[in-house]
């Protein structure tokens, strides 16, 4: 099962070791990250990631706010960026029946 990663991994290197020496500099690093970065898929439009962006914005909108009257202050120091947390799906099918998933809740 790990040869899919195995392979994409190698894969990965060979496009990123531009100058084929076997290494990746700092420079070929970068680019093979940000290459990748592209790849990473955005968050599902749903009414659970709204919420959850909702929640964060009040809290940081909040956050500011409360630090609004000193100038030094960062507002991005000690809050941390968003992170979207799957909670499941429920899905109807028709005839009063659904069917749920709750991968990554406990």
């Amino acid at each position: 099962q790990l040869e899919f990663y195995v392979d994409a991994i190698e894969k990965a290197f060979q496009e990123g070791d531009l100058d084929h020496d076997g290494y990746l500099s700092m420079a070929e690093f970068t680019t093979l990250l940000e290459k990748i970065d592209k790849k990473i898929k955005i968050l599902p439009a749903t009414a659970q990631v709204a919420n959850q962006e909702g929640i964060y914005l009040g809290k940081y909108l909040n956050h500011i706010d409360a630090y609004s009257t000193d100038a030094s202050y960062d507002p991005h120091k000690g809050f941390r960026p968003f992170r979207y947390r799957h909670l499941g799906s429920l899905a109807y099918i028709g005839s009063d029946e659904a069917v749920i998933d709750l991968t990554g809740t406990k």
